[in-house]
């Protein structure tokens, strides 16, 4: 959920778009798709033929890391994000602009979810690559307040670069990106194919949700890999689905600006072209998310926690997605039986966002601001994020647990159990 506003006009180029949520430095023709669709991106450049296949990347607390290199010249590992449909990059580490000697035309505010205020410099004409493809002409956005995200894994944001430019596929069971030439991708193996909309840029598919009997509640929702929830729902108004008076309420996720914070829920099902996903887990955000609900409408986003269950071919010259189920396609839907929060760590800890109430880990004595370092004697920094979600997703089972609290290393156990 990680989008930007941008609203400064630099040397007359920026296409504004939607209250300016949005907006492209230097202008090209808008999309013959639509006039709120992505808009391509020049001077793409394959090294061998017209495909780069087997990019690695990484998942980690439900989002998606590519390493990218600027201007030839620095690396950077990136969160892939299709809430960025600009074509550049979003910086989030002054000192790594600096490396670039990058000329800043302008600056601008940065906007999405949160309640915070935060403003980026403009610098043109850059490339950008990833193993095997090149973008030229693309622009790049420096973060002035470097410490608000200290605590980000990634040093920067991509999306439209990639997205807007080629088919883009993603084999989530071989943690592997795959990227096509417009023209050169062959169709028939990648699944079901899922026609799109776009709300500034931002892919839109159509679901069903069904829950406590009504089974035709038709909704938009978001298509954003940068979301790191399976699924939220912001404007279901008429529905018929609310989270109950009892439904937790907690931190959800960081975006650009800060916090999200609001309530966690369960439905029976949300229905995606034929797929039939069960029990989702859905956040309700209700704090620092006004700008972006408001700007880009829709009734939720469908997140990368419910992503993975795929694997995921992005075609925008044909608007459209392609869903293939994978392995991990039927696995339920759980939120942490701890009833913790938790947010990966540089050092591999994982920070404690939040506490649900009469969860074990608060019956435990855990509090918010705290470091979790070992679970049954491992250590986190050995624990995979997909290890990690499968330990805390055991009911019934118990768990030790090491908390660094003040630099004080303490031991705390307690037995899991489903709080969703």
């Amino acid at each position: 959920m990680k989008l930007l506003d941008i609203r400064r006009e630099v040397s007359g180029t920026l296409l504004l778009c939607l209250l300016g949520l949005f907006s492209s430095v230097g202008c090209q023709s808008q999309s013959s798709r639509d006039s709120s669709g992505p808009l391509p991106s020049s001077e793409v450049h394959f090294e061998v033929g017209t495909s780069a296949c087997d990019i690695p990347f990484r998942i980690v607390d439900n989002n998606m890391y590519v390493t990218i290199r600027i201007n030839d010249s620095v690396e950077v590992e990136a969160a892939f994000d299709s809430g960025l449909p600009l074509n550049g990059v979003l910086i989030i580490d002054s000192a790594t602009g600096d490396k670039l000697g990058l000329t800043y035309v302008g600056s601008t505010p940065l906007g999405g979810a949160g309640d915070e205020s935060s403003v980026a410099d403009i610098a043109l004409g850059a490339t950008i690559s990833v193993p095997g493809v090149s973008f030229g002409g693309q622009q790049v956005l420096v973060a002035r307040d470097t410490k608000r995200y200290k605590k980000w894994l990634a040093g920067a944001v991509i999306g439209g670069t990639l997205l807007n430019s080629c088919v883009v596929q993603i084999d989530h069971e071989k943690s592997l990106l795959h990227l096509y030439r417009n023209g050169s991708f062959d169709s028939r193996t990648s699944g079901e194919v899922l026609h799109i909309t776009y709300s500034q840029g931002i892919p839109v598919v159509d679901a069903t949700l069904e829950h406590k009997g009504n089974s035709s509640a038709r909704v938009k929702l978001l298509f954003d890999t940068g979301a790191d929830i399976p699924f939220s729902l912001h404007s279901c108004d008429g529905l018929g689905v609310q989270p109950p008076p009892d439904a937790p309420k907690s931190y959800i996720s960081e975006g650009i600006k800060g916090d999200v914070n609001g309530q966690w829920f369960r439905i029976d099902a949300i229905r995606i072209g034929s797929f039939r996903l069960d029990g989702c887990v859905v956040a309700y955000p209700s704090e620092g998310f006004d700008d972006v609900k408001t700007a880009l409408g829709q009734n939720g986003f469908f997140g990368l926690g419910g992503q993975r269950r795929f694997t995921v071919t992005f075609d925008y010259p044909h608007s459209r997605i392609y869903l293939k189920p994978n392995s991990r396609f039927n696995d339920p839907f759980e939120f942490n039986m701890a009833g913790l929060v938790l947010r990966t760590l540089r050092s591999g800890a994982w920070e404690v966002m939040d506490v649900l109430p009469n969860s074990p880990g608060s019956a435990a004595g855990i509090k918010k601001g705290e470091s979790i370092v070992a679970v049954d004697g491992l250590s986190s920094s050995s624990i995979s994020f997909a290890e990690m979600e499968r330990m805390f997703a055991r009911e019934n089972q118990p768990m030790r647990l090491s908390i660094n609290r003040g630099n004080r290393i303490l031991h705390a156990e307690l037995i899991l159990k489903r709080m969703i």
